[in-house]
C-alpha cells in the first residue's frame, strides 16, 4: 500500500511523492527545464549517494529512497513520525538564493493507526530576495493525501 499525491503545480513544474508504507518514499519533479545544467549528484538528499535521483528527459526522480536513511529530519512524536526530505539544488553562483534555485521539502507521516500522510513543497522566493529567507508560494499547494494501511485504497 501507499500514499499519493500530485501536490504541487507552479506552471511548467510540477511534483508528487509517494509514501510507502514500508518506509520507503518515491519523489518526482516534472518538468525541470534547466536539467542539463545538473549532474544527478548535484540534486542527492543530504550528499548522501544512496538518495541520488535519476533523470529522464527533464525528470528527476528518487526512487524507493529509505526514510531512516535518506530523511534530512525526523522527529518521533507522541502518535507518529515524521520524516523530511529538503532538496536543495542551486546553480553555481546563486547567492542570494535566486528565482531559478530547486528547493523543495517532502514529506512523510507515518501514524501508529496504520495511516500514512504525504505532503510536497516548493519553496521560492518573492522578488530580490536579498534576505535570504525563504518562502512558500501559498498557491502551489493542492492538498495532502493520506491512506490507510489494509483498505486497499490508493
Amino acid at each position: 500500500m501507499k500514499v499519493y499525491q500530485l501536490l504541487y503545480s507552479t506552471g511548467t513544474q510540477t511534483g508528487s511523492v509517494v509514501c510507502n508504507d514500508n518506509h520507503t518514499v518515491t519523489i518526482t519533479i516534472m518538468n525541470v527545464i534547466d536539467i542539463g545544467e545538473f549532474s544527478e549528484s548535484d540534486w542527492r538528499i543530504n550528499d548522501k549517494e544512496e538518495c541520488e535521483p535519476t533523470f529522464s528527459g527533464q525528470t528527476v526522480t528518487y526512487t524507493n529512497l529509505p526514510v531512516g536513511n535518506c530523511s534530512s529530519m525526523s522527529e518521533e512524536r507522541d502518535n507518529d513520525i515524521l520524516y523530511v526530505f529538503k532538496i536543495r539544488v542551486l546553480p553555481t553562483g546563486s547567492n542570494p538564493i535566486q528565482a531559478v534555485d530547486h528547493m523543495f521539502d517532502a514529506s512523510c507521516v507515518y501514524v501508529n493507526n496504520d495511516t500514512v500522510t504525504a505532503n510536497f513543497v516548493p519553496l521560492i522566493t518573492r522578488g530580490d530576495n536579498d534576505t535570504g529567507r525563504i518562502s512558500l508560494d501559498g498557491a502551489v499547494v493542492r492538498g495532502i493525501a493520506s491512506h490507510q494501511r489494509g483498505s486497499g485504497l490508493i
